[in-house]
């Protein structure tokens, strides 16, 4: 393997790696929630509260795989369009 792809491969595993940590907390949220209220779901607050640890899970997801995307696409050297830099670099929630 040559120098700068083992740098690339190197950087693009801790990108994932910290994909991978993100998953793990907001998934630890949406367990703890599970665990504490698996009895009683009969309270529209806390279910409120479930959906939103979950809405949470999935926009994390989201944001992740765009940095891992863009990540590769400049480790890669490859072009990207102002359009789809600005799509990739965006976080979750922004219009």
């Amino acid at each position: 393997m040559t120098e700068s792809l083992l740098s690339f491969a190197h950087n693009l595993g801790k990108t994932l790696d910290e994909q991978i940590r993100v998953f793990e907390v907001l998934r630890g949220d949406i367990e703890s929630l599970l665990s504490a209220y698996r009895h009683d779901w009969t309270s529209q607050p806390l279910r409120r509260i479930f959906v939103r640890a979950c809405w949470s899970m999935i926009e994390g997801e989201v944001f992740c795989v765009k940095q891992l995307t863009l990540r590769a696409c400049e480790l890669g050297n490859k072009s990207l369009s102002a359009e789809e830099h600005v799509f990739l670099f965006r976080g979750p929630g922004i219009s």
